[in-house]
This record gives structure tokens, C-alpha cells and sequence, in this order.
């Protein structure tokens, strides 16, 4: 049997074997229909992708867990980058979620040693852009997270001191000093809430001056933040 290029036949199975259908006619389709069914099929494709990131086991343990790690974070922007898509916009993150993962990034910044002002300025420009942040936005959380994490190194000086283990107490304060040092060049204003008496500060400033080796640590300016004279 031969048929037309106009038209088709549709064929099903029965017991009686192979029946021929009448023809029916082929609608042509229009090129605007076509580029419209494109689109619709990208736009399923990226909400399938979509899906598929925000049920993966990585992002599922992160977004469930109390705390998150950097390497915690860094498997999510792996996982994001395989879908080829952002983690600002794309994985319906709330506005905590987005700050809360900024702050995990930049903690390392903020604590390198290593790295100068600008540096640190560049990474966290970067971290802001990167969770779609507003620049007061982001620059409030830097601050906030500048004076716990002064606050929690003194702390953990405190116990080590009190455990005679001199070594990890002049690293606290040493972490102490790098935190505050970049903070003053950017606005932090430290309060007189260290949750540490002053005795005990003035202790840990007399032990860091004589255990810390290699660069000599600005002991004005630590009294100065610390509000011990």
C-alpha cells in the first residue's frame, strides 16, 4: 500500500493481527509554535534540574543540619555547578539560609592571616555576589560575625589558660588579633561585652605578649578592643 506525503496511518495490534486505520491528515507546524514548544521544553528541563538539585542527598543533609562546615559548602556550590545554575536564585534558599552560608564562607577569609585587607575585601565582595546579598546586608553580617568570633576566641583563651595549656590560648588570642585588626579597618565597633572578666583579659594579654612568636602583636590596639588599660 502506498500513501501520500500528506497524510499517515496509525496502526494497532489486535487478534486479529495488524488493522489499518483510515488516514488522517498531518497539521503542519508553524515555526512560532515550534520555537514556543522549545522554550517550554527548556524551561521544564531547568525546573527538572531545579528538582533534582534541591532533592540531591548533599544539599538535603546541608540545608538539615544544625550547623554547616566550609566543606559542607563547598560540596553544595559542586553540586550547583553541575546544573549549571546559582545558589542565590536558583535553590529557593530563604534569606537566613543565604546569610547564615555567606557567613560560613567568609569566616575563613576574616581568619586568614595570610591574606592583606584587600584581599579579604575582594573575597568578601565575592561571597556577597555569590548569595545574592544587598551590601548593607552583608556588611551588617560581617560585623556581627567579627564580634562573636573575637568573643568566642577570647573565651576559648580563657579556658585554655585556665587548663595551663599556653600554646592553644596565645592561638586564640593570635586569631583574636587578626579578627580585630581587619574589623577597626572596617567600621566594627567592640563593646565592653566579652564575657570575660577584666582580670582575666589583662592575664591573657600579658601571655600572648610573652608566648607570641614571630610577628609582635599590636598590644595597644588590643587593649584599646579589649577595654583593658
Amino acid at each position: 500500500m502506498q500513501t501520500q506525503s500528506t497524510h499517515t496511518h496509525t496502526q494497532t495490534y489486535s487478534s486479529n493481527g495488524w488493522k489499518i486505520l483510515a488516514p488522517r491528515t498531518v497539521k503542519r507546524v508553524k515555526r512560532s509554535e515550534c520555537k514556543s514548544f522549545a522554550m517550554l521544553l527548556d524551561k521544564s528541563n531547568s525546573q527538572q534540574s531545579l528538582s533534582t538539585v534541591n532533592q540531591s542527598p548533599k544539599v538535603l543533609k546541608l540545608l538539615n543540619k544544625p550547623s554547616v562546615a566550609p566543606e559542607d559548602l563547598n560540596a553544595l556550590r559542586a553540586e550547583v555547578e553541575e546544573w549549571d545554575l546559582t545558589v542565590s536564585s536558583d535553590l529557593e534558599l530563604s534569606r537566613p539560609q543565604l546569610r547564615s552560608l555567606f557567613k560560613v564562607e567568609i569566616t575563613a577569609v576574616l581568619e586568614d592571616d595570610d591574606l592583606s585587607d584587600e584581599q579579604k575585601i575582594d573575597g568578601i565582595e565575592a561571597s556577597r555576589e555569590a548569595f545574592g546579598l544587598a551590601e548593607k546586608e552583608a556588611n551588617d553580617e560581617m560585623k556581627d560575625l567579627i564580634r562573636s568570633r573575637c568573643r568566642a576566641s577570647l573565651v576559648n583563651a580563657s579556658g585554655d589558660l585556665l587548663q595551663e595549656n599556653q600554646a592553644a590560648a596565645v592561638e586564640q588570642m593570635r586569631r583574636l588579633e587578626v579578627l580585630a585588626a581587619f574589623g577597626l579597618s572596617a567600621g566594627v565597633e567592640f563593646r565592653d561585652d566579652w564575657e570575660v572578666a577584666s582580670a582575666m583579659r589583662q592575664k591573657l594579654l600579658q601571655t600572648y605578649a610573652s608566648g607570641c612568636k614571630g610577628k609582635a602583636p599590636n598590644m595597644k590596639m588590643l587593649e584599646s578592643v579589649l577595654k583593658v588599660s
